[in-house]
């Protein structure tokens, strides 16, 4: 049975969305400064910043997935075995989509007096860059059978251009 899955979007517009933005990408930026500044530089303990960044990075998961165009929608399939929909959340701006997830499993034994609790997490991000603009209160995400199914329609103005390209063609 498939589960819908949070969209967080941008404030509509102002200020908000502006600073929403910005900080959204903050990392990706922070991460091209110091690689294209600092090749060379040491970063926190004596590691190259390219080590420290992928140390940081390298805890997440990259699953597996698709992205398809359409005249009017972008669409993307992730596959995300194991991921509850309540640990997902997409993360949907105009140029980009954000997938982020948490998985945790919980083994609870007692043996012979000794009670064993085990917890363990997994997590995963995926960004999309999109190849044109989206209309971001479209999106929706819905989680089925272990696949994540994302739709967003496009633009007006991209889709409008898109159309009349086709058929100046």
């Amino acid at each position: 049975m498939p589960r819908q899955v949070r969209v967080r979007r941008p404030p509509a517009s102002g200020l908000f969305r502006f600073f929403y933005t910005a900080l959204h990408d903050a990392r990706a930026i922070a991460y091209k400064v110091l690689h294209h500044l600092f090749p060379a530089k040491a970063g926190p303990d004596d590691l190259a910043w390219t080590e420290w960044y992928e140390a940081q990075v390298a805890p997440y998961e990259s699953p597996p997935a698709e992205m398809r165009e359409t005249e009017t929608e972008i669409i993307i399939s992730a596959a995300l075995p194991g991921y509850p929909a309540g640990g997902m959340e997409v993360t949907a701006l105009p140029d980009c989509i954000t997938i982020e997830g948490l998985a945790e499993t919980r083994r609870e034994e007692e043996h012979r007096g000794v009670y064993l609790y085990e917890v363990s997490q997994r997590t995963m991000m995926r960004q999309f860059k999109l190849p044109a603009r989206i209309r971001t209160r479209t999106v929706r995400a819905m989680l089925e059978d272990g696949v994540l199914l994302i739709s967003a329609r496009k633009h007006a103005a991209v889709a409008a251009r898109t159309m009349t390209h086709a058929i100046l063609s």
